[in-house]
């Protein structure tokens, strides 16, 4: 059997036996559409509103489905220019719109929200020229999931957010990828808010190709705004450029919100002195037993945190918040910070 290596636990005869988060016969990690294929016509007289996925072939555009039906899906599709999906251009009114890429090649996707809920899953697919880009509104409970996929790019950024809005209890995971940009491999344009919902940007390799002007950056975060018990999590990621996160505006986490830097490796520049894994050009301001934790990762040719001025503050208020900043570290040295 040929299984996906991060999520098996091991092989059974000729069989993948899948750890926790594994799908399918090759263990996944994300759920393969059912019914992956041509489906059969519908009788004479029924309502046909079921999501059919296209395989196998090269597309240079996308029709926009039917009245009723509430997505699309490809699965081993090259797609031969680039893509927009206008999400208000999608006639399936109260329900949940599906767009699914499996194993597919792109040279540039946009997808736009609506306010409407949406899944998005981009599994095991390349991007090799132009932008993954996410734009406008998606609503509350929505998912966006970008696993197992390289997205290496000549553009200045991979994968950009614009004009984004997440809704409440939404969540946004980059998990397993290589990414990599010009000036940027994640690039938020303006303040992303997290309600109740995570981001999470897990288990990936981050890097830019150049260093110029010194604010190049595996994740950029114009600002960020993290309530209601959510959560904006960095962990396990290995970034390289002039920075690993840099925070660019006011970013507030409270609530019970959490800020969270963990376990990531960061290799910067000796270009510029103020490279660093976590860069502050604002000021942080957390409450409500917010916490901001920055916790077990490893610097080499920068430093851990950098605060661009002596004006930026980093301010505390309420019971239960809390900032942690332990066991973070540079590549050949034993001390700590």
């Amino acid at each position: 059997a040929v299984c996906f290596a991060a999520r098996t636990s091991g092989i059974s005869g000729c069989e993948c036996v899948c750890a926790a988060g594994g799908y399918g016969d090759t263990c996944l990690p994300a759920a393969v559409p059912d019914g992956l294929g041509p489906l059969p016509l519908p009788p004479p007289g029924v309502d046909d509103t079921e999501v059919r996925c296209v395989h196998g072939v090269s597309l240079g555009s996308v029709d926009y489905p039917d009245p009723g039906v509430r997505g699309l899906c490809f699965v081993n599709v090259t797609f031969t220019a680039a893509i927009v999906l206008d999400l208000w251009s999608f006639d399936a009114p109260q329900q949940t719109l599906n767009i699914t890429l499996l194993q597919c090649v792109l040279v540039g996707l946009s997808v736009r929200g609506s306010g409407a809920r949406v899944h998005v899953n981009v599994t095991s697919s390349i991007l090799y020229s132009g932008e993954l880009d996410f734009k406008d509104h998606f609503g509350g409970s929505s998912q966006i999931l970008v696993v197992a996929s390289r997205l290496v790019t000549t553009s200045s950024r991979a994968i950009v957010f614009v004009d984004f809005y997440l809704g409440e209890y939404s969540t946004l995971l980059l998990l397993e990828n290589h990414i990599e940009g010009n000036g940027y491999a994640v690039y938020f344009s303006d303040t992303v808010v997290v309600d109740g919902g995570w981001i999470i940007v897990k288990g990936n390799t981050l890097g830019t190709t150049k260093d110029d002007e010194g604010v190049e950056s595996s994740v950029y975060v114009q600002g960020a705004d993290v309530r209601n018990g959510g959560y904006f999590d960095v962990e396990d990621n290995k970034m390289s450029g002039a920075n690993g996160i840099y925070f660019s505006d006011e970013t507030t986490v409270s609530s019970a919100g959490l800020l969270r830097v963990a376990d990531c490796t960061f290799i910067g520049t000796a270009r510029f002195l103020n490279s660093a894994l976590l860069y502050l050009d604002c000021s942080v301001t957390l409450e409500g037993g917010a916490q901001w934790r920055v916790e077990g990762n490893v610097a080499g040719a920068a430093s851990v945190l950098s605060i661009s001025y002596s004006w930026y503050k980093i301010k505390l208020s309420d019971s239960g918040t809390t900032v942690s900043l332990a066991n973070n570290g540079h590549v050949c040295s034993r001390v700590s910070f």
